[in-house]
């Protein structure tokens, strides 16, 4: 019992370095290597460790990022991107795959994230309490016995919450929390490892 204690204690502190250590290891090799691979053809680069070449290759890509996003930060470099847009938003396939991967991509790293609120909702079924985000202000109207107001809801899966169900929720069904955003995706990425230290659920039983 002792030595699976102290085992599952070193693991639990060595853990978060070793997935900094594996990604920044994926970024700079991996990702790196992709210009790597030309520094490895220009002249007194083949002799440096390819490691070396790889994590310049990574400086030059962050480089390129910057480098793109300060020009299509002005009218000019915006008229040029909107060009492009126009052509890859006429191609049958890639307009699916673009328009996919640009949303998906202003909602991880846009400076407005697409889901304005963490909230709790029964799900699947009822008694079983999941995270969701409102994504949307417009509201829906759910007629039936007596009208209600529905809200657009996200359901994300775990551990990868860029996937997930969207869904309509009454109104009056939707468990108002204080978790932040990042918090509730952190508690989602984790599978429930990662908890805030106050965790209540006001319920009611008007479902």
């Amino acid at each position: 019992m002792r030595f699976r204690k102290y085992f599952l204690t070193g693991l639990i502190a060595i853990a978060p370095i070793g997935a900094s250590l594996f990604v920044a290891w994926f970024l700079i090799v991996r990702v790196g290597n992709i210009l790597g691979q030309i520094f490895q053809k220009i002249p007194t680069f083949p002799t440096l460790p390819s490691f070396v070449t790889s994590f310049l290759g990574f400086i030059a890509i962050l480089l390129l990022i910057y480098f793109i996003g300060l020009i299509t930060s002005n009218f000019f470099g915006r008229w040029i991107l909107s060009r492009g847009e126009w052509v890859f938003t006429r191609l049958p396939l890639v307009k699916t795959i673009y328009t996919s991967a640009k949303e998906l991509a202003k909602n991880l790293f846009g400076e407005r994230t697409a889901f304005r609120k963490a909230v709790f909702i029964q799900f699947p079924r009822k008694g079983f309490y999941t995270l969701a985000f409102i994504t949307g202000e417009p509201k829906w109207s759910l007629t039936g016995e007596r009208e209600k107001k529905g809200i657009n809801i996200f359901v994300p899966t775990c551990p990868n919450p860029t996937s997930g169900y969207f869904i309509i929720v009454p109104e009056d069904e939707v468990i108002h929390t204080e978790l932040s955003v990042e918090t509730a995706l952190k508690i989602i990425i984790s599978g429930g490892m990662v908890v805030p230290e106050k965790r209540v659920i006001r319920t009611t039983d008007s479902f």
